[in-house]
């Protein structure tokens, strides 16, 4: 348990720091990439549960704060890029959850998901 807080702790402190020198981050930096790597372990860790966005409490949703800066943060210090499927093409900050040049059925089945294409009307 002690562990978790002090985890928690450098997060909270990390998320501060990075959001207050967000306009001071220069593109190749140190800091920059310091920062760009935090960015991807909350994102990997939003894609894994072990954060949330939000959370119900009491019945009602609250929005974590420091998780909705770091998104914030990742979609301003990264650039969109093109990524082309058989499908389709896709043009964002985040890449695509799925998309690798051989997504193994074994990967699917260990996650307990089924991925479809959506629509786009």
């Amino acid at each position: 348990m002690e562990k978790i807080l002090v985890n928690y702790i450098n997060i909270l402190i990390k998320s501060k720091i990075f959001w207050t020198k967000r306009n001071q981050l220069i593109k190749g930096a140190e800091d920059y990439k310091v920062a760009c790597r935090w960015l991807q372990s909350i994102l990997d860790d939003l894609d894994k549960g072990i954060v949330r966005a939000c959370e119900k409490k009491n019945g009602e949703w609250h929005t974590n704060e420091w998780v909705k800066k770091a998104i914030l943060l990742y979609f301003k210090l990264h650039d969109s890029v093109l990524t082309s499927t058989q499908v389709a093409c896709y043009y964002d900050k985040i890449p695509l959850k799925f998309y690798s040049s051989g997504s193994e059925e074994d990967n699917f089945k260990e996650l307990g998901i089924r991925v479809v294409p959506g629509r786009n009307h």
